[in-house]
């Protein structure tokens, strides 16, 4: 199969001695894998063949928060992790780099990295085609002609509308492999791609898009000299990025004798000689386009809802912008106008069409046509926002071994969603294999099989990696939420150098903060200005005075509070804790019930936490006093709320810490019930009886602030009818 995998580089590779060592480099680099590959693909069933280079500047890049949400997920329902790398947006000061693998298969085939690798949430439904077949005709092209001219004065319509109706060739043509290369300038690793290309003319074509104004420096002697087309601007992440493409896929299809069609970047190289990608793109008539359903953010979030009734959430679809495409699919690709209108009307930031327009537009049309994975890879095993990043003295055969022969092949699955058997090992898991191996899912239905890989695993070991992935999903979560408060609040340069750790303190920080002033802002001004005299007497209105000095002890020890939700985050992204990051991993039934107990368990653990800092007088004198002296100067308002004693409002929140480690229980409701806190206190010290029962209100915790020895409870009151101290205001007003 073709694969490929993208490398950042510094600006420095385009310096002279650095180039030239690093062409020399790849050089005896792709020498010494070919000869590696003679003996290695016959055991393994193995084939590398593209891997990407990034090198230089990239075109209107932009640093969209988005891009770091695609570097984990594993659970083949709830979004696989993307294989998409956007080669337009790499950053400069390092390499990052990946390779695609193929497995061979007795009767259907699916795609195996050699580092993590996650399966798109629809492989489930498709129809695995089978190993193509070698081809009758010999890999000896006639005699090549001179170069056909490729510039031209149609206009985009026109171009699109002619591309669509060149007939198919009648006559026994020799196919030929179209390389689209887009770029907005030079092409730095040109002469490597001549050393590629050299010997075998009459086997492929070039293209190549680069900006208009780019003035063309490339040698005669080259191959990609006159290989210019016609072009316009491209910016990433808008429509352009698509017109760029169609217009490549256009320029290409005019010549009858491509029938492969190749998109790469300027910074791609080759892996393998010319002979061995040919050959394989040539024997299959499917088409290599990653195309999956990612339910995240990034995913069906970017989904725009005026795109109904033409484009449905259910065929929406995310894929990588790199693909290795059939002619047939090529073709059906520039006659679209439907769907292209839909994307250009709708689909703007935060939905990016390089990303979405040819997924979705495959899978809803022609699923058949497509294998259904992307041919770039990067390595994202290190979690964070960016993929791994390796310099220029990195480029060496041992990176490459490390590629080729990591023991990190084995799929990766949640653990209990989905089964890897391998002969040996298929202990607990419903059924033998007939081949080497089969995937399965969570109702032992087979995804897919294989008859060979590198390294050996259990399932005891597929299962532990299983953990490892499922981990990384909480990195993601938090670092999502990090991009969403921060990014939107504070330059990058600020948080983005921060360790991981303190960019969720930061965010806890800035989100608390945010959410205990305008709520208490906001509250304030209902009750006070716009229904005064309503719910509360003009005469029993904090001053101003009080209400600030109680924000100011509430600020004070704020950094304390968002240490607590950070330290917590730190315990469930190491799996100390038994969270979970999907609602779908355990169904909206267990998740409700393990929401209910985990509330329990919270309401029980605050009001006895509580009740004690009454009870044992050092704790109330040192801790708890500072909190219960508003109501002595009957200035309680709900910026009381967090006015605590920073210890004392930590220990009131350690109960919903503790029940991580007993009950199951959402990563994300768990931070959202963290921070509901900052609300919920507010209401419940404004000093008005809701009257809404069983609910802890202001009118139960009123009388906790008069009486000091009752109704403990937070959110219900059952605790203190359970353990005897609740004390009801209509009790209270009826002995007034």
């Amino acid at each position: 199969m073709a694969g490929s995998g993208c490398i950042s580089s510094n600006k420095d590779l385009l310096k002279s001695e650095r180039h030239t060592s690093l062409f020399d480099n790849i050089s005896n680099i792709l020498h010494n894998i070919d000869q590696i590959l003679k003996t290695t693909h016959r055991k393994t069933g193995w084939a590398y063949l593209i891997l990407r280079l990034r090198v230089g500047s990239r075109i209107n890049r932009s640093n969209h928060s988005f891009d770091r949400q695609m570097r984990s997920g594993t659970n083949l329902r709830d979004g696989g992790k993307s294989e998409v790398d956007r080669c337009w947006k790499a950053p400069y000061g390092g390499l990052s780099i990946g390779v695609v693998s193929a497995l061979c298969l007795k009767s259907f085939s699916f795609t195996i990295p050699a580092f993590p690798f996650w399966f798109p949430p629809s492989i489930s439904k498709l129809s695995l085609p089978p190993q193509p077949q070698p081809p009758a005709r010999p890999l000896s092209p006639p005699p090549p002609g001179p170069p056909t001219p490729i510039m031209h004065n149609m206009t985009d319509e026109e171009l699109l509308k002619k591309s669509s109706m060149v007939p198919q060739s009648q006559e026994l043509l020799v196919p030929k492999v179209a390389f689209m290369f887009l770029t907005p300038g030079p092409l730095p690793l040109a002469p490597l791609w001549d050393k590629f290309f050299q010997s075998h003319e009459g086997l492929y074509s070039i293209y190549v898009h680069s900006h208009p104004s780019y003035n063309d420096s490339t040698p005669e002697n080259s191959v990609f000299y006159g290989r210019r087309i016609p072009s316009q601007p491209v910016y990433w992440g808008t429509i352009s990025m698509i017109d760029a493409e169609r217009r490549l896929l256009a320029n290409a299809l005019l010549d009858v004798s491509n029938q492969r069609f190749v998109l790469l970047s300027d910074s791609c190289i080759p892996l393998f000689n010319f002979t061995t990608i040919y050959k394989y793109l040539t024997e299959t008539n499917l088409s290599f386009l990653g195309s999956f359903d990612d339910p995240r953010k990034p995913g069906r979030g970017r989904y725009n809802r005026q795109m109904w009734p033409t484009i449905t959430i259910e065929q929406w679809r995310k894929g990588s912008q790199w693909f290795e495409i059939h002619r047939d699919l090529a073709v059906k690709i520039v006659s679209d106008q439907k769907y292209y209108q839909v994307f250009h009307e709708h689909c703007l930031p935060p939905c990016y069409n390089d990303e979405h327009y040819l997924p979705t537009l495959v899978n809803i049309l022609y699923p058949e046509m497509n294998w259904n994975r992307s041919i770039t890879w990067v390595d994202w095993s290190r979690g964070g926002p960016h993929p791994r990043k390796f310099g220029w003295i990195d480029i060496k055969v041992e990176l490459f071994d490390q590629i080729r022969f990591g023991t990190e092949c084995m799929t990766k699955p949640i653990a209990g969603r989905v089964k890897l058997n391998v002969d040996g090992c298929s202990f607990e898991n419903p059924g033998p294999s007939d081949c080497r191996g089969v995937i399965r899912d969570e109702f032992g239905k087979v995804m897919a099989g294989f008859t060979s890989q590198l390294g050996e695993a259990t399932n005891t070991e597929a299962e532990l990696r299983a953990i490892i992935e499922g981990l990384k999903l909480f990195v993601e979560e938090t670092s999502w939420y990090n991009d969403i408060v921060l990014g939107s609040l504070l330059p990058e340069k600020w948080w983005v150098p921060l360790p991981h750790f303190f960019r969720g303190w930061l965010r806890n920080f800035i989100g608390g903060t945010l959410l205990y002033l305008l709520s208490g802002v906001l509250w304030c001004f209902y009750i006070y200005y716009l229904k005064r005299n309503v719910y509360v007497p003009k005469d029993a209105i904090p001053t101003r005075k009080a209400m600030l000095l109680q924000i100011g002890v509430a600020m004070k020890a704020m950094p304390w509070y968002c240490a607590f939700p950070t330290i917590s985050e730190y315990m469930i992204e190491h799996g100390w804790t038994k969270c979970f990051s999907r609602i779908s991993d355990v169904g909206c039934v267990a998740y409700l019930f393990y929401l209910t107990v985990y509330l329990v368990f919270v309401e029980f653990g605050i009001y006895w936490m509580h009740r004690e800092l009454h009870d044992i007088k050092p704790l109330y004198k040192y801790l708890h006093a500072t909190h219960h002296i508003y109501n002595k100067q009957n200035t309680l308002s709900p910026f009381a709320g967090l006015a605590f004693h920073p210890l004392d409002g930590i220990l009131q929140a350690v109960p919903h810490v503790i029940a991580l480690f007993i009950v199951p229980m959402h990563f994300t409701t768990h931070i959202a019930l963290l921070f509901i806190e900052g609300i919920w206190t507010a209401n419940i010290h404004d000093c008005i009886h809701g009257k809404l029962w069983p609910v802890m209100g202001a009118g139960y915790h009123t009388i906790h602030h008069t009486t000091y020895r009752h109704n403990y409870g937070h959110y219900t009151i059952w605790m203190d009818w359970m353990f005897g101290t609740l004390r009801d205001p209509l009790d209270e007003a009826k002995k007034i």
